[in-house]
């Protein structure tokens, strides 16, 4: 009979639960205890029928089959273990599926499961019988035990005993059950070998137990025994020889890097050193007799060996007690930046590694400088500043004008600041910086970005709107993101802000009448504020006359108003309706504040408006009043 071992491909998924307690008997009554009470779901994609357990029958809900996504439940007057059989409907082979349930724990075929065909020698090419496959597999010490293999790496001295712990896997994807009251044994004396049987008999596939076996050797000499373990796996006992050595007491060196031992021809990596650092190496005698250490011979070899030095060096005698260790204590010295690494061999009497040799490594690091700023000082300097580096004796300073652009070298600088000129206004500039030691120059640092101060605004003037407001206009300036308009009411005198705006210009309202002021206009960016711009003012409107009225007389209609200061003349506007056209009659020069509008005609209405005048030019019309003349 042949085994071949194949995927159960899209086939089946069945769940299969299964309890040996008393249950309730869905017709009454309760199972009796021993007995096993199996439900079975179909979770395949297939129809089943003629279900069946170890032979019995499964009751289905209306018929003998066991449709996708149904179940039924059988109880089964034995213990549960047994096998299942099934049709399936589309193509009506016969299957068989050997299984073993534990305790009411789910047991599920999946399409993926391992498992393994037996050929039916009487019609080749049939599937007679499936099954899902336990395996066994054994580890120590991360080694695996492969089956009537030796492991001959257990040693210890004479008379004292020494414990290995074995694990054993389940490599398959059945259930492995471990044979036996005691399903781990050894041949040979027990007080040479002994077994302490792992902690259970049932390991789930990809589950483990551990056992422990005990070697005590009675003499300086050599020792054998079989292992032998007992389970259900379909290739028999898994059986290994064990070869251990009782030996004379000996000095073992161990080298220790913190709490983690360095092998033979292993590394230490020290990592990025920037200038210079110490690591601390324990030479540990974990043997049974004591340690020679030859300090004088120990050496540091390689291409990279001045790189590497002795900081200290142990000053016992030589000789380390067994637990015990000295501290050799090494120091790295980049020459380079980048990695370097050395050979250290430590002379003893350990036979086995008489000399013990690790390879040291390094990396040279010189950090980039940190805390990197760019502050603009003008419209065409930005200063770049950042944090010292130790060990550097100079630093060069790479500019871009965009983020991600290309940095080009600008500058060296002996100091932890450099001033770039020369640039053009209202732009930003991108900066890194490296620092540069007698071994290298280190990465460029992180961005930093600043923006050139915008050129002071031209071409400032301010013109009077009314007798409240002023205009400041200005040539824009390219980069400004917006400006700032200062103002001041003498010339020269002390200014203050008056207003911002993001348009070359700005209305200054809530002035007062007549009166002169002095403005000067900044641009602002990112980058700051540019210098204040040359000075220009204007003076407010007057306020147009009040107390207006028009009397009727015998020469015609007299128009008059309050004086108001500051005037120079008055100027006196008439119409033939309220909300008609106004037109310039007349004018008056202060203190004047009357006037009489002759050779009008008799019995009809004129209306007057009137407004002041000085250098700062024509305030608006006053209200409006009217007479009518007297009739022929």
């Amino acid at each position: 009979m042949k085994k071949i071992f194949v995927s159960f491909a899209a086939m089946t998924a069945l769940v299969l639960v299964g309890c040996n307690q008393p249950t309730d008997d869905p017709n009454g009554g309760t199972t009796p205890a021993g007995a096993a009470t199996f439900t079975i779901k179909n979770e395949s994609s297939y129809d089943l029928s003629d279900v069946k357990w170890s032979g019995v029958s499964f009751a289905s809900p209306d018929s003998s089959d066991l449709l996708k996504g149904t179940a039924s439940k059988k109880e089964v007057m034995e213990v549960a273990q047994g096998y299942l059989t099934f049709t399936r409907k589309d193509n009506g082979i016969n299957l068989r599926a050997s299984l073993l349930t534990i305790d009411d724990s789910p047991f599920t075929i999946l399409n993926t499961t391992l498992v393994f065909e037996v050929g039916n020698e009487s019609n080749s090419g049939t599937l007679s019988g499936i099954g899902l496959l336990p395996e066994i597999g054994i580890e120590y010490n991360d080694n695996i035990v492969v089956k009537n293999d030796t492991v001959s790496t257990i040693e210890t001295i004479a008379a004292i005993p020494k414990q290995t712990v074995f694990t054993l896997k389940n490599t398959g994807s059945g259930v492995l059950t471990l044979t036996g009251a005691a399903p781990v044994s050894v041949s040979g004396s027990a007080e040479i070998f002994s077994v302490t049987q792992p902690a259970g008999s049932i390991i789930a596939p990809a589950g483990s137990l551990p056992f422990t076996i005990t070697f005590t050797p009675q003499a300086v000499d050599t020792y054998t025994t079989t292992v032998t373990v007992k389970s259900n796996t379909p290739s028999g006992d898994f059986t290994f020889t064990i070869t251990a050595n009782g030996t004379e007491p000996k000095p073992i060196i161990t080298i220790l890097n913190g709490t983690s031992e360095v092998l033979q021809n292993g590394t230490v990596d020290m990592g990025n050193v920037t200038l210079s650092e110490t690591l601390d190496i324990a030479v540990k005698n974990t043997g049974t007799a004591p340690l020679t250490i030859n300090w004088d011979a120990i050496t540091i070899t390689g291409v990279d060996a001045a790189a590497f030095s002795f900081d200290s060096l142990p000053s016992d005698s030589g000789t380390i007690s067994v637990g015990n260790y000295s501290t050799l204590r090494i120091r790295y010295t980049p020459s380079t930046i980048g990695i370097q690494s050395a050979v250290i061999s430590v002379l003893n009497n350990d036979l086995s590694r008489y000399s013990a040799v690790f390879t040291i490594k390094g990396t040279g690091y010189f950090p980039a400088p940190s805390s990197i700023t760019a502050s603009a000082d003008s419209t065409d300097s930005i200063t770049v500043s950042w944090s010292a580096v130790t060990g550097a004796g100079s630093y060069k300073v790479y500019r871009a004008t965009s983020p991600d652009g290309t940095y080009t070298f600008i500058a060296t600088s002996a100091t932890t600041s450099y001033t770039n000129t020369g640039l053009s206004a209202g732009t930003a500039y991108y900066y890194k910086v490296s620092a540069v030691s007698t071994y290298g120059e280190s990465v460029q640092s992180s961005y930093t970005t600043a923006k050139t101060k915008p050129e002071t605004p031209t071409g400032v003037s301010a013109a009077s709107l009314s007798a409240s407001e002023i205009q400041i206009t200005w040539n824009s300036v390219g980069g400004a993101s917006s400006y700032k308009v200062y103002r001041a009411t003498s010339s020269g005198g002390t200014y203050t802000s008056a207003g911002t705006s993001s348009t070359a210009s700005y209305t200054n309202t809530g002035l007062n009448s007549n009166t002169v002021y002095y403005y000067k206009v900044s641009a602002y960016n990112d980058g700051g504020e540019s210098v204040l711009s040359s000075e220009t003012s204007a003076t407010t409107k007057l306020t147009p006359p009040t107390g207006v009225s028009a009397v009727v007389s015998s020469s015609g209609i007299v128009v008059s108003w309050n004086s108001v200061t500051g005037a120079t003349e008055y100027r006196i506007y008439r119409s033939t309706s309220s909300g008609g056209t106004y037109s310039q009659i007349g004018t008056t020069s202060s203190p004047a504040t009357t006037y009489t509008n002759t050779g009008l005609t008799a019995g009809t209405r004129y209306y007057y408006r009137v407004s002041a005048y000085n250098n700062a030019g024509e305030s608006t019309q006053s209200t409006t009043v009217y007479a009518t003349t007297i009739p022929a």
